[in-house]
């Protein structure tokens, strides 16, 4: 390889070689090799001050990992929770490793701070979930986290137990104090407790939590069901918790709305924020599942029967060597149970059709014990002992 030395080397090193040519004269050097031995040398360290050297690369650093944790309940002034929408978003924006997570009924990291913590229930304010999050997106990297709060929170002792969880392990948490409005005189409701989804036919209950304002009462609480008025009366359970019995539904999608009106106290201020008086959950009703129910001794199985009749469920009854073997048929049915017969009541056949219809169709298999069960019934080695949680 070529080098590209400057021409002060050269000089240099024809400057030492003349020199080193004088010294080997004057002292009248007796063995002459060692004078190209000594200009090698003495070349060799000004090639180590003279070579070029590549400038070094600086190691780009990634930048600190920030999580913001925004509380977005309704006791934020509303102009505040709108300009801290767009204030978070270009925070969020501005520098890579930035995460805003938001604080309300739940918590949730919003990849989109606008549409994210508009479509959030502002009716609560979950900040220890929020800071638990923070500290989670964290993980092991060094970081910082923001936590933008008025301070107001039902149930304090998760925060400060949170709070003090992080600044044990080494994560204070820096506080931007947000004015909040006075909720003295705020009732409201806190979020609908209802099922995700169930099977037609099948009555459920909701469960609704009421927060009268200080120093006043509950006057009058409603539920509306796909904005029909539920007929029952809610019931009291204790700690502002009220339950409301529904009827069994049609299968869709199912909206409930639940209403709320206040007694204030004499000579109290009114209730001026009667947008958090309401609370909404909806749930998806489903067709009822078709249940086949084998038995040898229908009269012994009475009281089961009797649950599924009294559960809403549609079922058919038939003995074992009923049972069909074709899947088409089978596939009618989302559950089989199987109520304490002898193993040697089903062919081979029978037993392999519901082997595929667990493994490959979905299916549910619900083996009832008895006497004539599992290994008493002849189950065990049978084609049907590997669909069993047991052993035989």
């Amino acid at each position: 390889m070529a080098l590209n030395l400057p021409f002060a080397f050269w000089l240099v090193t024809a400057l030492a070689a003349l020199l080193l040519l004088g010294l080997a004269f004057l002292r009248r050097l007796r063995w002459w090799p060692a004078w190209p031995l000594r200009l090698a040398l003495a070349a060799l360290a000004l090639l180590a001050v003279f070579y070029p050297r590549p400038e070094p690369k600086l190691v780009e650093t990634a930048p600190e990992k920030q999580v913001l944790v925004v509380d977005l309940s309704d006791s934020v002034l509303p102009a505040q929770r709108t300009a801290l929408t767009q204030a978070a978003a270009a925070w969020s924006k501005a520098q890579p490793g930035r995460v805003v997570v938001g604080a309300a009924s739940q918590a949730s990291a919003l990849l989109d701070p606008v549409a994210g913590i508009l479509a959030l229930d502002g009716r609560a304010s979950d900040l220890a979930g929020g800071l638990e999050l923070a500290d989670h997106i964290l993980g092991d990297q060094a970081g910082r986290i923001f936590l933008a709060s008025d301070g107001q929170t039902l149930n304090p002792a998760p925060v400060k137990t949170a709070l003090e969880h992080l600044a044990a392990a080494g994560r204070p948490v820096e506080i931007i104090q947000l004015a909040g409005r006075d909720v003295s005189t705020d009732g409201y409701l806190g979020a609908l407790q209802a099922p995700a989804s169930l099977w037609e036919n099948i009555p459920f209950e909701v469960v609704v939590p009421v927060y009268p304002p200080a120093g006043g009462t509950l006057a009058k609480l409603t539920l509306t069901v796909n904005g029909q008025t539920n007929p029952a009366q809610p019931t009291a359970l204790g700690s502002g918790l009220y339950r409301f019995p529904v009827p069994a539904q049609a299968k869709g999608v199912i909206t409930l709305e639940a209403a709320a009106d206040f007694k204030l106290a004499e000579g109290g201020s009114p209730d001026t924020f009667t947008q958090n008086n309401q609370a909404y959950a909806t749930l998806q009703v489903f067709a009822a599942p078709k249940v086949l129910f084998v038995t040898d001794d229908p009269a012994r199985d009475a009281p089961m029967l009797a649950v599924l009749k009294g559960s809403g469920l549609a079922f058919d009854v038939i003995p074992p060597d009923k049972l069909p073997t074709s899947l088409d048929e089978l596939a009618k049915y989302k559950v089989i149970l199987l109520s304490n017969f002898l193993a040697t009541l089903l062919s081979d056949e029978q037993m392999i059709s519901l082997q595929v219809f667990v493994a490959n169709q979905a299916g549910g298999l619900v083996f009832l014990g008895g006497r004539n069960s599992y290994s008493l019934g002849g189950y065990k080695g049978s084609l049907l002992e590997p669909l069993l949680p047991v052993k035989l």
